[in-house]
């Protein structure tokens, strides 16, 4: 099974890359909460309740997806991922100004924030003209993992639906099988 993670969606509905993902892979994309602790749980019980698992996490989605994946030790593909969200201007978005409630969401991401285990479970794919996050933080966060650095692009990673067969055979390497097989 493929689980999808994605960012902070800023008053979007969808996902585009989860709906795609979806679609053509058949990959689960929950909704996930804001509160960090809420969305790793309702990924960690996707990942406890099936096989074969693969996470996609993109942005922050990004992030609890690394960190679920040396937890676990599975394979992940990353999109333009937050690499230390704790640290990032964003939070105060998170904590909508409530600086208290900034302090405490710093902690969880913090905790969060785990050396790379396993790095060849990880496809790490940015683009270096994503507006949001510096690529450059995350290339050297996994320099030592698979990696895909594209001139161009966009934060939300552009022409996405061009690398699903690369996400075919990612999950295919790591567990033998087409994604559609396994669920």
């Amino acid at each position: 099974m493929i689980i999808y993670a994605h960012g902070l969606k800023n008053g979007q509905s969808k996902s585009a890359k989860g709906d795609l993902l979806c679609r053509k892979l058949g990959a689960c994309t929950p909704d996930l909460p804001a509160n960090p602790k809420e969305a790793v749980k309702v990924l960690e019980d996707l990942i406890l309740a099936n096989t074969n698992v693969m996470l996609v996490g993109h942005s922050l989605g990004g992030f609890y997806a690394a960190y679920l994946a040396n937890k676990h030790n599975i394979p992940v593909i990353l999109t333009n991922p937050s690499v230390r969200p704790q640290d990032s201007p964003l939070l105060s978005s998170l904590a909508k100004g409530d600086e208290t409630f900034q302090n405490a969401l710093r902690a969880i991401l913090t905790g969060y924030d785990t050396p790379i285990r396993n790095p060849d479970h990880f496809l790490v794919m940015l683009q270096k003209s994503d507006e949001v996050l510096e690529y450059r933080e995350a290339f050297k966060h996994y320099q030592h993992c698979n990696l895909i650095v594209l001139n161009g692009g966009s934060h939300k990673w552009d022409d996405f639906e061009h690398f699903l067969p690369i996400v075919e055979y990612f999950y295919q390497r790591n567990f033998g099988a087409n994604p559609h097989e396994s669920n």
